[in-house]
Parts: structure tokens; C-alpha cells; sequence
């Protein structure tokens, strides 16, 4: 419970509220039209990931899910869009922006295993579930799925802390 408390959820839930904070602020989130930010490159950790899910080393593809989760925590940590926002909405948008694309990939990456989290993920995104299922997973999860204008909606905790 705590590493999907402290790990997943606060990573949504900050990500989440930035994001708000940002559209306070009259921002919006931009994607940069830039593939994958170097910072963000999950190219070696999705590889290893649909390996081992075919290998059904489930705990390995966990920990490389968790190993996505936290460049994605050392990216918000060095890049700070908090302290951007209301200053430098341009950059903080696509910070912010960069952070909810990496989310939901994550979403993706954990449906197998935690489908109703995925679909809540999705939901926050402002992602129809419903669609996103619909999808080729190798589609799904190439960089640039999320709409720049996408509407995000912050919901319960995703793993309320026990």
C-alpha cells in the first residue's frame, strides 16, 4: 500500500493538481511536438516490460513500472513547474504536460494488472476508458497520445494511505 500510496497515486495526484494550478493560472499544457524528452525515455523499460509480460515474470514487470515511476518523480523534482507557474506558464505546461503523457503510459503499462486504477488514471486524464481500451497497446503507448487541450478532472485517491 505504500508504494502504490506514495509512488502511483502521489505521482498522479501532484501531477493532477499542477495541472489545475496551471489552468488557474490561465496556462495550458503544450505539447513540445518533440518526441520523448531524454529525461522521459522509456524505450529500454517498455522493451523490457512486453518481454517479461510475455515471460509472465510478473514481479519484473512490475519493478519496471516502478523504475518508469520514478524518473517521472526525479523529473517533477528537478524541473520544479510548481515555482513556473504564473511566471513561465509556457515552460510549466510542457513540464506539466510531459508528466501526465508519462502517466499514461504508466496506465497502460499497469491495466494488465490493476484495470480499475488504469481506468481511474485515464479518467483524471480526461481520457475516455472506454476508448483507450480500444487501442493497440504498441499505438497506445507511443509518446504523444495526450491532447494538448485535454480537460483534467482530480479525483479520490487513487490508493488512500492505510
Amino acid at each position: 500500500n505504500a508504494d502504490l500510496a506514495n509512488g502511483l497515486g502521489n505521482l498522479v495526484a501532484r501531477s493532477v493538481t499542477m495541472m489545475e494550478r496551471l489552468n488557474d493560472s490561465k496556462g495550458v499544457l503544450i505539447n513540445s511536438s518533440r518526441s520523448l524528452i531524454p529525461e522521459l525515455n522509456f524505450e529500454i523499460e517498455i522493451k523490457d516490460y512486453c518481454k517479461q509480460l510475455n515471460e509472465l515474470s510478473i514481479d519484473s514487470t512490475l519493478f519496471g513500472v516502478w523504475d518508469i515511476l520514478s524518473k517521472c518523480d526525479k523529473y517533477i523534482t528537478e524541473n520544479k513547474p510548481w515555482e513556473l507557474i504564473g511566471e513561465n506558464n509556457k515552460k510549466a505546461g510542457e513540464i506539466i504536460y510531459n508528466c501526465l503523457e508519462a502517466i499514461r503510459i504508466i496506465a497502460w503499462m499497469i491495466w494488465p494488472f490493476m484495470p480499475e486504477t488504469a481506468e481511474k488514471i485515464w479518467q483524471q486524464l480526461g481520457l475516455d476508458s472506454s476508448e483507450e481500451i480500444k487501442q493497440d497497446f504498441k499505438e497506445a503507448i507511443k509518446w504523444g497520445g495526450l491532447d494538448s487541450g485535454v480537460k483534467v478532472r482530480k479525483g479520490e485517491l487513487l490508493f488512500p494511505r492505510i
